[in-house]
C-alpha cells in the first residue's frame, strides 16, 4: 500500500509538469525567418533545476539569429534564452546552440 500511495504521489507531481511535446509546439510555432533548427534537446524540471530545451541550428544571418534569440526570450513558456556572444562571430550562416530555461 506504500508503494502504491509513493507511485500515486509521483504521478500526481508529474501531472503538474507541463509535457514535453507541448513544450516543443510551443517553441516550433515561434516564426524563425531565416533559421534552421536540426536538433532539439528537452531537460525536464528536477526538483530546484528548472525545465531547459537547447535549440541546435543555423542561421542564415546575425540579425536572424538575434531576432530569433529576443523572441524566444519573450515567450511566455521562457524565463531566458541564453547563447554564446561567440556565436555572432561568423557573418552568415551561422552555427549557433540557444539553451532556453523554462518558466515554472
Amino acid at each position: 500500500l506504500s508503494a502504491l500511495s509513493g507511485d500515486a504521489a509521483a504521478l500526481s507531481s508529474l501531472a503538474a509538469l507541463p509535457s514535453a511535446s507541448g513544450v516543443l509546439r510551443d517553441v516550433l510555432a515561434i516564426s524563425r525567418p531565416g533559421i534552421v533548427l536540426y536538433d532539439l534537446s528537452y531537460a525536464p524540471k528536477a526538483g530546484k533545476t528548472p525545465g531547459q530545451l537547447t535549440l541546435t541550428g543555423v542561421a542564415a544571418t546575425r540579425d536572424a539569429l538575434r531576432n530569433y534569440q529576443t523572441t524566444l526570450q519573450a515567450a511566455p513558456f521562457a524565463t531566458s534564452a541564453s547563447l554564446p556572444v561567440s556565436a555572432y562571430a561568423q557573418d552568415t550562416d551561422t552555427p549557433f546552440s540557444i539553451t532556453v530555461t523554462l518558466a515554472p
